[in-house]
């Protein structure tokens, strides 16, 4: 996690504030050539993964098993934290709740409970193998376009259609023109049936 992104006063907690005896934080030297997240993640000694929730670091850590601690700081993050919340593969701390011991109990929880863990793990073996899978299917595209070229059965008709029809904007203004059609008809026909009814009145009360 980048801690250079969070307040100063939230970004020194990172730095030995956390209290885990048990647990060994590993920074990294501005002067050190800097290892791959995947790199990372995939270290058997990495037991926990404190991540801001981005969708590329809650990949990695599912793809290898870690429990989290989400500190999730805007727009897709809140929901990615929320959702590995909800699937029990780490604990959630909101930005405006971080301090000493919230992040604490976070590490403590993400590191004790087996659940988050054996969860953790699952996940893992279902993704064992996909991205092998993904980078062959997309060499066998890459490949069989550039041997058959524009391939117009791949090519969706939709690119041919007008911003009309696009955004169906023609359905929606003839549905539109229907809905006032009945409005109107509704509206002649009540003035209609309050005319007679008044004329029928009147006449009545002539009489």
């Amino acid at each position: 996690m980048d801690v250079e992104g969070f307040p100063k006063d939230q970004s020194v907690l990172f730095y030995g504030s956390a209290g885990v005896s048990h647990c060994q934080r590993v920074w990294h030297p501005e002067n050190f050539p800097c290892r791959t997240k995947n790199g990372i993640s995939a270290d058997k000694r990495v037991s926990l993964f404190i991540t801001h929730a981005g969708m590329n670091s809650v990949l990695e850590a599912t793809q290898f098993g870690k429990p989290m601690v989400a500190i999730p700081l805007f727009s897709d993050q809140i929901r990615n934290a929320k959702t590995v919340k909800r699937r029990g593969l780490a604990v959630m701390i909101s930005r405006s709740d971080l301090n000493k011991d919230t992040l604490t109990a976070a590490i403590r929880k993400a590191l004790s409970d087996s659940t988050i863990a054996h969860k953790a793990a699952k996940v893992a073996s279902y993704l064992d193998g996909r991205p092998a899978l993904a980078r062959n299917e997309t060499a066998k595209w890459v490949r069989l376009v550039a041997e058959e070229g524009l391939m117009d059965h791949l090519i969706l008709q939709s690119r041919n259609m007008s911003f009309i029809q696009y955004y169906n904007i023609d359905v929606f203004a003839y549905l539109l023109a229907q809905l006032i059609l009945v409005l109107w008809l509704l509206l002649q026909v009540g003035r209609l049936i309050l005319c007679k009814s008044a004329a029928l009145f009147k006449k009545g009360k002539v009489e």
